[in-house]
């Protein structure tokens, strides 16, 4: 698995976000930003999502075997987690 970089901001009220090497809102463990009142929001690459897509998109990731390719009986499947 790539390692990826992640650039950690604080602004002056406390607001945590985090970034990725495209300067892009992004944490593939946890949420992108943290606001100073705990408020909590997710993004991916840039692109927001609500806390449930957030676990769904985190569950394929870790799945044992989200992503890899199987033949059986001479046909390749390529296999994902819903």
């Amino acid at each position: 698995m790539n390692k990826e970089t992640l650039t950690i901001e604080k602004d002056k009220n406390g607001t945590i976000m985090y970034r990725n090497a495209d300067g892009e809102l992004h944490n593939p463990h946890g949420p992108a930003i943290v606001w100073a009142d705990g408020d909590k929001v997710y993004w991916i690459n840039d692109e927001y999502l609500t806390e449930a897509e957030f676990k769904t998109w985190q569950a394929q990731r870790t799945a044992p075997l989200h992503n890899k390719t199987a033949v059986i009986g001479g046909v390749e499947y390529t296999l994902t987690v819903k």
